[in-house]
């Protein structure tokens, strides 16, 4: 999730817009899907989820739950790369291509990579390290508070 707003972040930043464009699926069919699964889970019980399999194309079956995942992982790439190619690639956003005009800033689009990638990293050690194992809570806690110190400094230092 923390790749998403990192996205939008430059994004507008760049852009000096904040929209979140999913295509034909934004918002409310977000909401409506959330819905149609606390539904389908109530009525049909738990385990609809492991026991039903859907057959796809190629010979493959999947359980709900693995497809849900699967389409859950897509659905994430294709917003992450979507604000990416708006950012690096100067690709026109949704309302740049109805007709509105959006002044672009020159900034390095490179600045937070840096400390994302090192909080990342550490993140990323402390885990294999095995502290997540030992205390979650405090695990969460101090890289959640950590990515919010880096959040509020990435965007103070936006403001220019």
């Amino acid at each position: 999730m923390s790749n998403i707003f990192w996205s939008l972040a430059l994004k507008l930043k760049l852009t000096f817009i904040l929209s979140i464009f999913f295509a034909r699926i934004d918002v409310t069919e977000g909401q409506w899907s959330m819905i149609l699964i606390h539904l389908t889970a109530a009525l049909f019980g738990q385990s609809v989820w492991s026991g039903t399999t859907v057959s796809v194309p190629f010979g493959l079956t999947f359980t709900l739950t693995q497809l849900l995942a699967l389409l859950s992982v897509a659905s994430l790439a294709n917003a992450v790369l979507s604000n990416a190619a708006i950012v690096l690639l100067g690709v026109e956003t949704p309302l740049e291509k109805a007709g509105v005009s959006i002044p672009r800033r020159l900034v390095a689009p490179n600045k937070p990579v840096l400390p994302v990638a090192a909080l990342s990293t550490l993140a990323l050690i402390a885990y294999k390290l095995g502290y997540f194992h030992l205390n979650p809570t405090m695990y969460v806690l101090a890289f959640g508070f950590a990515y919010a110190k880096l959040t509020m400094k990435l965007v103070v230092s936006g403001k220019e």
